[in-house]
């Protein structure tokens, strides 16, 4: 698509700056190809790469400028350089990497590392900014647990300072939107005891989820076996916490994409911050 990986950087750079010295100009200058507007890049990109239709349905926030990441059940691509395979969506093989605190798989932490340091290098060269967005494009039917290992390679394997984070979604009139989310802290995390905090988590499993908190005041382990019931539980809990807005999620087994997004869908009225985690613990002394 691009004559370069600087060019995509270029693209990138047109739907981020405002004020910035010209990276249009630049671009022509340079003889890259042009996409007019990065909604345009993202959509070309995604049907050649997976397809809008695959992604999950769900009618979510605006896309904000950003790298682009592909996953399917055969393989990650790291926009149009990269690619990991995967078998039957899983990283194979799966050894965890000694540099990523979550235990991210070592094939996918050093991709993006690589990946990154060459986005550094391009950037410097051709006067552009890196994005701090990576956009996850994921197959609908892509294991869960898959897009939490994408997610924590990508953001421990950036230097200095971790992406922001959003999983697209297809909206079907509205086009290509996305889910913000967010992620345990790599290795766990503990609040102080006069936390306010209250750690709710829900863990997806197939055909059960179970609701649990890190708060003591919690107190309890409730499980449903649909959806309908699953919402009913949040918005008991919500009624007796009001202030709080957001939901662990934690996978297993065959869980996939679509399943977690149905369920965010479901719940985001009273709960619309997604964090996603893997064994990171949550603990509140």
């Amino acid at each position: 698509m691009f004559a370069s990986f600087a060019s995509f950087l270029l693209a990138v750079s047109v739907g981020l700056s405002s004020g910035a010295p010209d990276p249009q100009a630049r671009a022509t200058a340079a003889g890259y190809e042009q996409l007019r507007g990065f909604a345009t890049v993202l959509v070309t990109h995604l049907n050649r790469a997976l397809g809008t239709e695959h992604l999950p349905p769900f009618v979510g926030a605006p896309v904000t400028p950003g790298l682009i990441v592909t996953a399917d059940p055969s393989r990650v691509q790291l926009f149009d350089r990269f690619a990991v395979p995967l078998s039957a969506g899983r990283v194979s093989p799966p050894e965890p990497s000694p540099e990523c605190a979550s235990k991210c798989p070592k094939i996918l932490f050093d991709t993006f590392r690589r990946w990154w340091f060459e986005l550094g290098v391009e950037s410097r060269t051709h006067a552009v900014e890196v994005p701090d967005v990576v956009l996850i494009g994921a197959h609908r039917d892509l294991p869960a647990q898959t897009l939490t290992q994408i997610a924590y390679a990508a953001s421990e394997s950036r230097p200095i300072q971790p992406p922001r984070l959003m999983l697209l979604t297809h909206g079907g009139p509205a086009g290509v939107r996305g889910i913000p989310f967010y992620l345990v802290r790599p290795g766990g995390l503990t609040l102080p005891p006069n936390s306010a905090a209250l750690g709710l988590t829900v863990t997806i499993e197939p055909g059960r989820f179970v609701v649990t908190a890190a708060a003591r005041s919690f107190g309890r382990t409730l499980s449903a076996t649909s959806v309908p019931e699953l919402v009913a539980i949040l918005k008991d809990v919500h009624r007796h916490h009001p202030n709080k807005a957001a939901i662990v999620y934690r996978f297993s087994g065959d869980v996939s994409v679509g399943n977690f997004v149905a369920t965010y869908a479901a719940v985001r009225e009273e709960f619309p911050v997604a964090v996603l985690g893997d064994d990171e613990p949550i603990t509140i002394p």
